[in-house]
């Protein structure tokens, strides 16, 4: 049998059980004891605690009508668990008490992790390394803090600390792709998985706030949302359903998910081209006028056939002009890692487009669906990289290209390096109808 447990109102007491670890009250939590209650029988049946944290107890206020509109939590007898940790050893018979006991003053190691306004510490039964580092941690300011009494000789660390140290090697930091000068064009692609559900992940992201085009595939977005609730701050919204790509009596028409879109900083002037006639493809096509570059932002739904998908994007292609400098980008849902035959990289290569992500893994699964199409040779001065994130399937393209600095020539008539590394450290008239997007006139 344990000593008698003595408390009294305000006293500083520890909880010493799990009582509920996903509403805080574990073990090694603390607080002040405000209050008793008893039964009709005049039995001691709770303890009401005010713990220090304040996030601690939550859904116990909840259901609790002694806690309910107060800050407090409920402490009842449990059965001692000690001795039910060795079930050879467990006896038939238990004793219940309140799984506390008074806590003025706590171990370091029980004090690992928490973080306090004030401590006071004392070093003289201190052992071991990196004690004293966790003892001092504990509080937020050196004003909060308070040396009962001071020994030197307590605070040191494990001898193999500086030669382990030695054997680390430096991080290289990757040197950033998105370049902070107007003469480069910062582009950003991400097959979303809705936008909807990921609008906030996208507009918070670190990498969002320095793309100039935000091309996204599979908004999962239908023609009745209202098209500002995603519209992030100095961006222009350009969005497409799938519903709108392809008519009433294709089967894709009816099916969910799908939807292309394009966010655009407000001092770009871009101009959206539409074809002559309906393409059942799920595109969004524009002109950057500064620029002059053309970017097909596209999507082919695995339960597209590749030869209508090919059909389709070859004519779009043709009546753009493929002499012109195009980028096209999308999720083609051909896998560039595959051994097996890729008719639409063979079919686009054909064209003069190389895939400047061929060969790298852009999903979580390591293949290669996203992609990036270019018909023309870029000059050495571009950079291009893929970026994790935490609420897609897919990684992120980004690419920056030197728009002052593009070399005139096709692709087909220079060779391209496909093992390029990621990084680490022109006047033909269109015979398609342009249609003007508002935009304003500032130089960026």
């Amino acid at each position: 049998m344990d000593k008698v447990l003595k408390l009294a109102k305000n006293a500083k007491v520890m909880i010493i059980k799990n009582i509920c670890v996903n509403d805080g009250l574990a073990n090694g939590v603390t607080g002040r004891i405000v209050d008793y209650i008893e039964n009709t029988n005049s039995q001691l049946t709770h303890i009401k605690i005010k713990c220090d944290s304040t996030k601690v107890g939550r859904l116990h206020r909840i259901s609790c009508p002694n806690c309910q509109g107060q800050e407090t939590i409920c402490v009842i007898r449990e059965i001692d668990t000690i001795d039910q940790q060795d079930t050879d050893f467990r006896s038939k018979r238990g004793t219940k008490q309140f799984p506390l006991r008074l806590s003025w003053a706590m171990t370091i190691h029980k004090a690992q992790g928490i973080t306090v306004d004030q401590v006071a510490i004392s070093t003289k039964d201190m052992f071991g390394t990196g004690t004293g580092y966790t003892a001092l941690s504990r509080v937020r300011t050196l004003e909060g803090l308070f040396l009962i009494d001071l020994h030197v000789n307590k605070f040191y660390c494990n001898e193999n600390i500086d030669r382990v140290l030695s054997q680390m090697k430096q991080i290289k930091r990757k040197q950033l792709i998105f370049q902070n000068s107007s003469n480069y064009l910062n582009i950003l692609f991400h097959n979303i998985e809705g936008l909807k559900c990921n609008f906030n992940a996208l507009q918070n992201h670190h990498l969002t706030q320095h793309a100039d085009l935000i091309c996204l595939t599979e908004t999962w977005l239908n023609d009745k949302i209202k098209k500002s609730n995603f519209e992030i701050n100095g961006y222009q919204l350009i969005h497409k359903s799938r519903s709108f790509s392809f008519p009433n009596n294709h089967t894709l028409h009816c099916q969910k998910r799908g939807g292309v879109a394009l966010s655009y900083r407000d001092d770009i002037s871009l101009q959206e081209i539409h074809s002559c006639e309906h393409l059942n493809l799920e595109h969004i096509t524009f002109e950057l006028l500064k620029e002059k570059l053309i970017v097909v932002n596209c999507y082919r739904s695995p339960q597209q056939n590749k030869t209508e998908f090919l059909t389709n994007l070859t004519k779009h292609l043709k009546e753009i002009g493929i002499e012109k400098h195009i980028f096209l980008i999308g999720d083609f849902n051909e896998n560039s890692l595959s051994d097996k035959s890729k008719p639409i990289e063979t079919k686009l290569k054909s064209l003069g487009f190389i895939n400047l992500y061929k060969n790298v893994p852009t999903t979580n699964s390591l293949i290669s669906l996203d992609c990036l199409y270019c018909n023309f040779t870029l000059s050495q001065d571009h950079h291009k990289d893929i970026g994790a994130t935490y609420y897609s399937f897919h990684d992120t393209l980004m690419f920056s290209i030197n728009n002052e600095c593009q070399i005139n020539n096709s692709n087909r008539e220079i060779k391209y390096n496909y093992v390029e590394s990621m990084e680490v450290d022109d006047t033909v008239p269109s015979p398609l109808p342009i249609v003007d997007i508002p935009k304003k006139s500032i130089q960026r």
